[in-house]
């Protein structure tokens, strides 16, 4: 059964970060690592999906889509489409695997534990890509915002994604 529940909606942002891999947004190299700022907006597709006995329970899945921006907000990058599974309901921790589509097709792709805390920075593998990022690495960190945003995102690629 499929319900809207502000309580999962909070956590989505973490996994735009990996969207943040555009030549739009401000970035600096710094020992071979490309740190980018962004900020992410949920979108009308954000669901959480009750699979086990009615309530949060482990295995329950949220599937969503984020719109990415640049850090002042003025120009969308692309979307970032989630998908995540409720590991431990008490601890609010979801395992996530996220996949960001950039304006010219490129995507990029992030996986981990998201723990939906208010306050909580939670960080994330990059773990590939394709196009102009194919072959990317490196981690991200979400700083949660309001259930629908804006959530601040900041990247970091190890070494230079090829061009």
């Amino acid at each position: 059964m499929k319900n809207r529940n502000p309580v999962f909606t909070s956590f989505k942002f973490q996994v735009i970060a990996a969207f943040a891999l555009s030549t739009l947004c401000a970035t600096a190299w710094g020992d071979n690592n490309r740190v980018i700022r962004l900020i992410s907006t949920c979108t009308a597709i954000n669901n959480f999906v009750d699979v086990g006995p009615p309530g949060p329970t482990t295995g329950d899945l949220y599937v969503w889509v984020d719109d990415v921006f640049t850090p002042d907000g003025s120009q969308q990058l692309g979307q970032a489409f989630g998908r995540c599974n409720l590991i431990d309901p008490a601890a609010g921790s979801f395992g996530c695997t996220i996949v960001g589509v950039f304006n010219d097709g490129s995507t990029i792709t992030m996986e981990g534990i998201l723990y939906n805390v208010p306050d909580n920075l939670s960080v994330f593998a990059i773990t590939g890509g394709t196009g102009d990022y194919q072959g990317a690495t490196g981690e991200s960190t979400s700083e949660l915002g309001p259930p629908c945003g804006p959530h601040n995102i900041t990247l970091t690629l190890h070494g230079k994604p090829s061009p």
